[in-house]
C-alpha cells in the first residue's frame, strides 16, 4: 500500500512539471480530418517565430513545404505537443495533436501506476502515419516515438536542423540506438555537418543545404523577398551606431530577468545592457526576444518589463526588432550582442560581428568550443559581463566583409531533394519555382 501511495505522489509530482505547458496548449484539433499526403512536416510553436500576412510563419518548415508543393507534392503540417499555433493561426494550417497525445500519456501513466503492461497503448504518431499514408517525414525536433514508428513502417524520416553552428552532437543522439533516430539529417552549415556526421556509423545520412529562408536575402531573390515582410521599420540617422541584442530563452531566469514573488529583478546580462542604454544615448539598441519569450504566456513578465524599459529609453526598442526577420534588422545594424545565441551565424553572413558574453562559452568553460569557427574568422568575440569591456567593444567594432556561405548553392538543395524523394520512393518531381511570397 505504501508503495502504491508513493507512486501516486511521484505521478503527481511529474505532472506538475508539465502542467503549465499543457494548460497553455491549444486542444482544438482535428486528427480525424487527416488527409492522405506525400510529406508530413512536424515542428513546434518555437519554430514559427515570424509573422507573415497576419499568421505565424516558420522560416524553415513553411519555406521547405512551399518548395515541395511547387513540385506537385501533397503536404500536411503537424504541430508538436504542446503547441498553441494551430489551424488558421499559422501558415500551412498545422494540425494539433495535443488532445490525442495528452490521453496517450495519461493512459501510459495509469498503466504504469497500476503495474500493468503498456505495450498495447496506441502510439499517437502511428495513428497519424496510418491515416496520412505519408512517404516522407520532415521534423524540427525528432520525438523518439515518431522516429521509432517511422522505422517500423519503413517511412523515410529526416530531421531539419533548427539552427547553425552545432559544434557538438546535441540531444544525447550519440547515445541513442538507430531505432530512436531519424534516418537522415538536413544540416545548414559545415560545422553542424561535421558534428552530425558522427551518426553515419549508425546508418544516418547527413546532407548540407543552404538555409531555406536566409538564402532569400542574397542574390537574385533579395529584392523580391523584401516585399514579403514589412521592412519599413527604421530609426533616426542621428544615432552613431545601432546594436542588435538577441536573448536566449533558456538563460532567461538566470542572466536576463529573474521573476519572483517580490517582483522582477534584472539578471547580470540585462542589468549591464540597461545601464549602457541609459548612458549611451547616441547609440540605438534593438532588443530581440527569442520566439518562446515572445509568445509564451510564462514570459509575459519579461515583455511587460521590456515595455516599461523602452518607454523610458527612447534609444531602445524591442517589439519591432523582435518581429522582423533577423537579417532585415541586421542589415542596418553595426554589431550584435548576445549570451550565446546561434544568431551570430545569421548576422555574420551580412558582415555583422558578435560579442558573446555567456560564462559557459568562455575559454576553459564547458562549451568553450562553441562558435570557435566564427571566433577564428573574427566574427565572434567572447568576453566577460563587464560594462567597460562591452562599451569599449561596441565603440571600436566595425562591420566586416560578409562571411562566405553556401546560401547561393542551389545545387546542394536539389541534390538533397532528389535524395529524399528517392529514399521515400516518391516519383521524380521537377525543380521548384517557389518563393516565400
Amino acid at each position: 500500500m505504501k508503495n502504491f501511495i508513493q507512486k501516486i505522489f511521484d505521478f503527481t509530482a511529474q505532472w506538475e512539471k508539465n502542467i503549465v505547458s499543457i494548460s497553455k496548449a491549444n486542444f482544438r484539433e482535428d486528427l480525424k480530418g487527416l488527409n492522405v499526403c506525400d510529406v508530413l512536416f512536424f515542428c513546434h510553436d518555437a519554430d514559427r517565430p515570424l509573422s507573415l500576412k497576419g499568421k505565424a510563419f516558420s522560416p524553415l518548415v513553411d519555406v521547405v513545404r512551399k518548395d515541395f508543393e511547387s513540385r506537385g507534392l501533397n503536404c500536411l503540417s503537424i504541430a508538436h505537443p504542446w503547441s498553441s499555433l494551430i489551424g488558421e493561426a499559422a501558415h500551412g494550417e498545422p494540425i494539433g495533436m495535443n488532445k490525442t497525445y495528452f490521453f496517450y500519456l495519461i493512459h501510459k501513466k495509469l498503466l504504469r501506476l497500476l503495474g500493468m503492461s503498456q505495450k498495447d497503448v496506441n502510439n499517437p504518431y502511428s495513428l497519424i502515419l496510418e491515416k496520412t499514408k505519408a512517404k516522407l517525414i520532415i521534423t524540427i525536433g525528432s520525438p523518439i516515438l515518431l522516429a521509432s514508428v517511422a522505422r517500423e513502417r519503413n517511412i523515410f524520416h529526416v530531421e531539419l536542423l533548427h539552427g547553425i553552428g552545432y559544434s557538438f552532437l546535441p540531444w544525447g543522439w550519440d547515445r541513442l540506438p538507430p531505432s530512436c533516430l531519424p534516418q537522415g539529417v538536413l544540416s545548414l552549415d559545415e560545422v553542424s555537418t561535421a558534428s552530425f556526421g558522427q551518426l553515419e556509423d549508425k546508418g544516418i545520412t547527413v546532407h548540407t543545404i543552404p538555409h531555406p529562408f536566409l538564402k532569400n536575402f542574397v542574390g537574385r531573390n533579395k529584392e523580391l523577398f523584401a516585399t514579403a515582410f514589412d521592412m519599413s521599420f527604421c530609426t533616426s540617422a542621428d544615432f552613431k551606431k545601432q546594436i542588435v541584442i538577441t536573448f536566449n530563452w533558456s538563460r532567461t531566469h538566470k542572466d536576463i530577468l529573474r521573476n519572483a514573488f517580490t517582483g522582477s529583478k534584472p539578471g547580470p546580462f540585462l542589468l549591464l545592457l540597461s545601464e549602457l542604454v541609459a548612458e549611451e544615448k547616441n547609440i540605438f539598441w534593438h532588443f530581440r526576444l527569442h520566439p518562446v519569450q515572445l509568445r509564451n504566456p510564462n514570459f509575459k513578465y519579461l515583455r511587460d518589463f521590456m515595455d516599461e524599459f523602452v518607454s523610458t529609453n527612447t534609444n531602445a526598442c524591442w517589439r519591432e526588432s523582435s518581429q522582423l526577420p533577423l537579417p532585415s534588422l541586421a542589415n542596418f545594424c553595426d554589431a550584435h550582442i548576445s549570451l550565446e545565441s546561434m544568431s551570430c551565424y545569421d548576422v555574420a553572413m551580412l558582415g555583422i560581428p558578435s560579442l558573446m558574453l555567456s560564462p559557459r562559452i568562455q575559454n576553459g568553460s564547458i562549451y568553450q568550443k562553441k562558435f570557435i569557427d566564427l571566433e577564428l574568422e573574427g566574427f565572434v568575440t567572447k568576453g566577460e559581463m563587464e560594462k567597460h569591456f562591452i562599451r569599449n567593444w561596441v565603440c571600436k567594432t566595425k562591420k566586416m566583409k560578409p562571411r562566405l556561405s553556401n546560401l547561393e548553392d542551389n545545387s546542394s538543395w536539389e541534390e538533397a531533394v532528389s535524395w529524399m524523394l528517392c529514399e521515400s520512393e516518391i516519383c521524380t518531381i521537377p525543380n521548384s519555382q517557389s518563393n516565400v511570397t
